[in-house]
């Protein structure tokens, strides 16, 4: 009987290579089409895919497996590609050869920014079928799959055409608001909000007084008697307060957040009142140019931004009544509570005036452009997927155009978008661009190198090869009537959210305002509604009181839709976006419910580690994918000892392949824990003797503990104190290990958890929501303990300080030797586990004094590449 090429083998080490490479430098063209939160690399779903749809009779051998990378190119010509991963088209004829792609049909049922359902059409794929439940999401997958895929080259032209038109309409209208400056021309303009002290002296909150760190510029605080002047100098500049926490009054008085706050959101309402539509309580400060300089804005300058104002206000019942400016309430939200507090409850007040009048004026241009295209004998399906691309961009412009920006100094200075920390967040500082110079923001946005124009040209060169169907589907991943009206699929491959790591619907509210506006009456099945679904929307959010619990029962609920849409011999595929065994932990819960047999589990590195030289450790690897097959039919089992040696049997075996393949320890751990839960998925529920049901927790702490102790024997073949073992687990196999790691460890290793957090590890940080732990340096213990690692800890310390011989002493006082169990840690360490400069220092000094008894110095281990395996 057949297997998949994933129950055997993944490429991990070249897939994080080549995923962390995609992003280094331009992001893959679908992600700079429109802005999403969520985008997986395309060349870890290509690979994770096809080894999901390659079938074997038998475990693979080195000759199948360099083939396989060389189909999905990872490899070109037997070496790493000269680009990233992805530009290179996949080997067809090899894909044909061994799976059934061309007559198979693929589902995702959380296609999100398309990158699966990308990757599936480039393999061959007979039919892909994207679902979204969001509708800014669904009209991306639109203009990512459907539309390039059935226009090709004649809509890049006609975008391109389209979109020149919009640029040029654009700066004729807005001319009179975006004045020139006598220095050169305007890139982009810097705002400071201000606040009235209760000394009664206006203070602009300059809280980030650098404008460019490379060009040294800065803003330096001046008063014209009670007039606050703002000056850009060279040099330091003032700093004005602390961010959001507090404000500096010159004359020594301080406001506290929560009375800028105050202020702010009777500023706000007041101006409401007075209907001063586009005021925000801040000045104009500084004005980038083009050629990198910073100058003080003119009296032009500051009188345009007036003057928008005033013809907005003018202007007002007109463009409401013609639609043109979103007047919705900004509803409560997990995220959007930041604004809300200062009285910005409406979507327009996320934008000042001359922002206002500018992508009202550009929701009017796209609407003309569809009439235009008509005119010119297009049909109205074409002409709805050109000014699609037009609203993209668009929306590109309007995540570089609010009030929600702030200003980054890095190098030259440049404006940080709105969602750049995925919340609506308001700093002390806001920017906009021009729209009138060369390579303007607009500009920008339809006709750079990373605009829509270049994007869907792009994606259309990427697609070249592609013969399959693509469908895209609004839909309700929960709802049993979308899957009946789909049918039946061989694949599912998916990525799921992740209990509130995004608030993807409150987030698009931002986007769908304005695309309502420009291109909802081409989309009446996405845009009908006032804002964004969020009922079935399946992410945690306290506002919509949607706990823990009800994400992990939606969750179960679309497996098991899934399970009953795949044919008897299809298989499913999660691909989940998070580093943690919680994450894991709940994907298994969902899927042992539903009726899945889980039958492997690996991870990739999807982002940029600090080091490439960790890529295999498990903390880096934030792309979990677990392969699942449908349970043929209901079963109960025991966990009995027989059950629990079947389990260990299993652990084993996939232990000493995984390794054998030449694949990491974290690999190892995955896959080791993946058989166990294949092994216990075929008896699911499981049941003690005496009637009580088995907590997938109990599991869990089994098969980690038997992973952890046979990857430690591959570490290090002589026995270790429990100290001495986690340490070096942690160090060498998970890097900086979560929370739920170090608990799982320590409990197969007869450990303390806390203990060891407490004497080995530095202060936690957050990641994805989940406490990481950094390892101390050896230098850095205490060594106070009884312990192995301790006794080298006080080693080391002693070989910096006092040279060799003391390091010996200190290690026998401990009751220790520089004997080979002590070497190989230190080997261990010193390979892969990054030691920093003192601390390897003192480990090299350390192991000079190592001698084998024949006088051979000890040889470090080294894990061969691929390449040297094979061609041994």
């Amino acid at each position: 009987m057949s297997e998949r090429l994933i129950k055997y083998y993944f490429p991990t080490f070249e897939t994080s290579e080549e995923s962390i490479r995609e992003r280094a430098v331009i992001s893959p063209p679908m992600f700079y089409l429109h802005l999403w939160w969520a985008r997986r690399p395309l060349i870890g779903s290509r690979v994770t895919i096809a080894a999901s749809t390659v079938k074997v009779e038998k475990e693979p051998d080195k000759k199948f497996l360099q083939e396989f990378k060389q189909a999905v190119s990872l490899l070109y010509r037997n070496k790493r590609p000269d680009r990233p991963a992805y530009n290179y088209s996949p080997n067809l004829d090899w894909v044909f050869e061994h799976a059934d792609v061309k007559s198979a049909r693929l589902l995702d049922v959380f296609a999100g920014g398309g990158s699966i359902p990308f990757e599936a059409l480039r393999l061959g794929f007979k039919e892909v079928v994207a679902v979204e439940y969001n509708p800014i999401a669904y009209i991306l997958l639109k203009a990512t799959l459907e539309y390039p895929l059935k226009y090709r080259e004649k809509l890049v032209k006609d975008v391109e055409k389209w979109g020149r038109w919009l640029l040029e309409r654009v700066r004729e209208e807005l001319a009179e608001y975006y004045p020139r400056h006598p220095e050169g021309e305007p890139a982009n303009y810097i705002w400071i909000r201000v606040y009235r002290c209760r000394c009664g002296k206006l203070v602009p909150a300059i809280s980030h007084p650098i404008l460019s760190k490379e060009n040294k510029y800065a803003l330096k605080l001046d008063y014209d008697g009670e007039r606050p002047v703002v000056r850009v100098v060279k040099g330091e500049g003032d700093k004005v307060g602390t961010g959001v926490k507090s404000l500096n009054c010159p004359d020594g008085h301080t406001l506290t957040s929560k009375e800028m706050s105050a202020q702010y959101r009777m500023e706000m309402d007041r101006w409401e009142k007075e209907e001063m539509y586009g005021h925000h309580p801040a000045i104009l400060a500084a004005v980038k140019l083009s050629d990198g300089r910073f100058v003080e804005p003119t009296d032009e300058m500051v009188e345009a931004t007036k003057r928008a104002g005033e013809v907005l206000r003018e202007r007002w019942q007109e463009f409401v009544e013609k639609d043109l400016i979103p007047t919705e309430e900004i509803p409560e939200g997990d995220k959007t509570r930041e604004v809300l507090l200062r009285s910005i409850n409406k979507f327009y007040k996320l934008f000042n005036a001359r922002q206002l009048l500018t992508h009202a004026t550009i929701v009017k241009l796209i609407r003309e452009a569809y009439e235009k295209i008509l005119n010119e004998g297009e049909d109205e399906e074409y002409a709805k997927a050109v000014v699609t691309y037009l609203a993209l961009a668009h929306g590109k412009l309007l995540d570089y155009n609010s009030v929600l920006t702030s200003w980054d100094s890095y190098n030259k200075g440049s404006i940080r978008d709105t969602f750049n920390r995925h919340a609506y967040r308001m700093g002390q500082d806001f920017a906009e661009g021009d729209l009138l110079s060369k390579n303007c923001l607009l500009e920008w946005a339809l006709l750079s190198n990373v605009g829509v124009v270049s994007a869907l040209k792009k994606i259309v060169n990427l697609l070249k090869d592609a013969k399959g169907d693509v469908k895209v589907v609004l839909g309700n991943a929960k709802d049993p009537s979308l899957y009946l009206e789909l049918g039946e699929f061989d694949y599912v491959v998916t990525d799921p959210p992740y209990y509130a790591n995004v608030q993807y619907s409150e987030l698009a509210d931002f986007f769908y305002v304005w695309h309502k506006r420009s291109i909802g009456h081409l989309y009446p099945e996405a845009f009908s509604t006032e804002l964004t679904p969020k009922e079935d929307e399946i992410v945690v959010n306290k506002t919509r009181k949607r706990d823990e619990k009800w994400f992990e029962s939606s969750l179960k609920e679309v497996l098991e839709l899934v399970k009953a849409s795949l044919k008897p011999d299809g298989i499913a595929v999660f691909m989940y976006a998070h580093r943690s065994l919680k994450g894991l932990k709940v994907m298994l819960n969902a899927a042992l419910d539903a009726g899945f047999i889980p039958f492997a589990v690996w991870g990739f590195a999807s982002e940029q580690p600090r080091s490439i030289h960790i890529v295999g450790k498990a903390a880096v690897k934030t792309m979990l994918v677990l392969g699942l097959k449908p349970k043929e039919k209901e079963t109960e089992g025991i966990w009995d000892a027989n059950l629990r040696a079947e389990v260990r049997k299993a652990i084993e075996k996939e232990v000493e392949r995984t390794i054998n393949y030449n694949l990491s320890y974290s690999d190892a751990i995955l896959m080791g824990m993946g058989a166990a839960f294949e092994v216990v998925g075929k008896h699911w529920p499981l049941y003690t003797y005496d009637g009580r049901k088995v907590d997938l927790e109990e599991i869990l702490q089994f098969a980690s503990s038997e992973v952890s102790k046979l990857v430690l024997e591959k570490l290090v073949s002589a026995p270790l104190d429990q100290a001495t073992a986690m340490y070096l687990m942690a160090r060498v196999v998970y890097g900086e290990p979560e929370y739920d790691s170090l608990r799982y460890l320590a409990y197969g290793l007869n450990y303390d958890h806390e203990e060891f957090i407490e004497k080995y590890t530095s202060a936690s940080k957050k990641k994805d929501g989940t406490k990481a732990y950094k390892i101390k340096p050896l230098t850095e213990i205490k060594g106070e303990g009884k312990w192995l690692v301790d006794a080298i800890a006080s080693s080391l310390k002693a070989y910096l300080s006092n040279g060799p011989h003391e390091a010996i002493k200190v290690l026998e006082d401990h009751g220790y030797k520089l004997d080979e169990v002590t070497t190989k840690f230190l080997e261990l360490i010193l390979a892969e586990g990054e030691p920093e400069d003192e601390e390897k220092m003192a480990i090299q000094g350390l192991l000079m004094l190592s001698i084998r008894p024949n006088g051979i110095r000890i040889k470090k281990d080294r894990i061969k590449t691929l390449d040297e395996f094979i061609n041994e």
